[in-house]
């Protein structure tokens, strides 16, 4: 049986770093994760327009490039054998049945319903064990910032919001990954406009790509942290937030305790 799964990215309550499930518990994961194909729909353009001919991305923007650099980002960590192709271009929309991950901006009556007030949306289909079938990205067409239209650039321009921040976040989504409770963290719920910090991955986010889709090398990178969360009176204490932080490096990690 075939699910879906909506992700985005908001300015929704966070949670640590977790791997989607699904209703059975299982995590989600790629079976294509050594060679995962994207491909940018044709609308994906400089100063590509909405409905009202307002400007979804600034013509001043390269949003190829930066959906480039987002696959780029996860195909970095070297801990991870989870790697995305080149880019390529396509005719192609949003679609649950065609297999082919594809990120789109369009301005359709779907496409707002699907997003709502999300930048972006990540709609994941998978089989009951967790499979990935398909993961298509949306981008919201009708974005607004401080109650303003506002548009995504790949320039930082005051009131725009950073067009490959939000796809390296969604590309987590992806891979499967949940939201973490790290402010610093790519898989945060929510981001500010015109900053770039979620454009690269946290050790939190690292954690997680090296968790799921271990490289041959990635064993040298596990540790293990064990203890028991509860309050005064009661037992073991499951959901709550657990972060670990390494004194000289600062390196940061969270979960949930379960």
């Amino acid at each position: 049986m075939r699910s879906l799964c909506l992700i985005l990215l908001s300015m929704a309550p966070a949670h640590a770093y977790l791997r989607s499930t699904t209703r059975e518990g299982n995590p989600l994961r790629r079976t294509d994760s050594d060679n995962i194909r994207f491909r940018a729909n044709r609308g994906v353009a400089p100063g590509a327009p909405d409905s009202d001919g307002r400007p979804m991305i600034t013509a001043d923007s390269d949003p190829l490039a930066a959906l480039q650099s987002a696959l780029s980002t996860w195909n970095g960590v070297e801990s991870s054998a989870a790697r995305f192709a080149p880019l390529q271009v396509t005719d192609a929309e949003n679609s649950s049945s065609d297999g082919q991950p594809v990120i789109v901006f369009l301005d359709t009556a779907e496409a707002r319903s699907i997003v709502g007030s999300a930048l972006a949306v990540t709609r994941t289909f998978f089989f009951t064990d967790g499979r990935i079938t398909d993961s298509d990205i949306l981008f919201n067409p009708r974005i607004t910032s401080g109650g303003a239209r506002a548009s995504f650039s790949t320039t930082l321009a005051e009131g725009t919001f950073d067009l490959q921040s939000v796809a390296t976040h969604e590309l987590g989504h992806a891979l499967g990954a949940g939201h973490s409770g790290l402010i610093g963290a790519t898989m945060f719920p929510s981001t500010p406009s015109a900053a770039s910090f979620q454009s690269q991955l946290s050790t939190d986010d690292i954690a997680f790509v090296t968790d799921a889709y271990p490289s041959p090398s990635a064993a040298s990178s596990f540790g293990t942290i064990s203890g028991v969360v509860s309050m005064s009176g009661t037992g073991p204490l499951g959901g709550a937030l657990v972060v670990a932080v390494e004194a000289d490096s600062g390196v940061t990690v969270g979960a949930l305790s379960s």
